[in-house]
């Protein structure tokens, strides 16, 4: 079933948990969250006096995996301090998400700490700090030819015609830069 609100305003709406301690074990199954679909979700770990203090969250999102494993406060104060890591993730399901890129494909493996403190939703995202390592493997870009461009440059005497519009090689929609 949709969930309509982001994974934000679903933190923010849990009721405070100060004075609950016992275990959390949670398996949500598959979901999805802000037109993201996750998969096999899971959220483990010791509740003390609201903190899950050793908290563990996996799930397989963008043909990926994600872990995390920290702190997560569930009071009037919401906390999040830990760290984070999407392993092997498509770059084609994960950059129109964030950032609007579309023709940008390969498979990328992502880590930061994250931490942040708040009573409210906009104060938690404004003040969330963080140190994120980024790594992408056999990247390539839709239709922008500089591959092609720099293949064609080593044969220059066969592609000299073509090499004298150097931007119509590169700007072809059907070529794809390999990096």
């Amino acid at each position: 079933t949709p969930i309509n609100n982001s994974v934000a305003d679903q933190f923010f709406s849990l009721p405070s948990l100060d004075g609950f301690s016992g275990n959390i074990s949670i398996d949500l199954g598959s979901l999805k969250i802000d037109n993201l679909e996750i998969k096999n979700a899971q959220l483990k770990g010791p509740l003390k006096n609201g903190d899950i203090t050793e908290a563990t969250a996996e799930c397989d999102i963008y043909d990926g995996s994600f872990k995390y494993k920290g702190l997560i406060g569930i009071k009037r104060d919401k906390i999040i301090n830990g760290i984070l890591s999407l392993s092997n993730i498509s770059l084609e399901k994960l950059l129109p998400t964030f950032v609007g890129i579309e023709n940008i494909s390969g498979k990328s493996n992502i880590s930061a700490n994250i931490t942040s403190v708040s009573d409210s939703k906009e104060q938690f995202i404004r003040d969330l700090s963080s140190e994120i390592k980024f790594s992408a493997t056999n990247p390539a870009i839709d239709g922008y030819g500089l591959t092609d461009l720099v293949n064609k440059m080593f044969y220059r005497s066969h592609f000299r015609k073509k090499l004298q519009d150097p931007e119509a090689i590169l700007l072809n929609p059907e070529s794809k830069t390999v990096l």
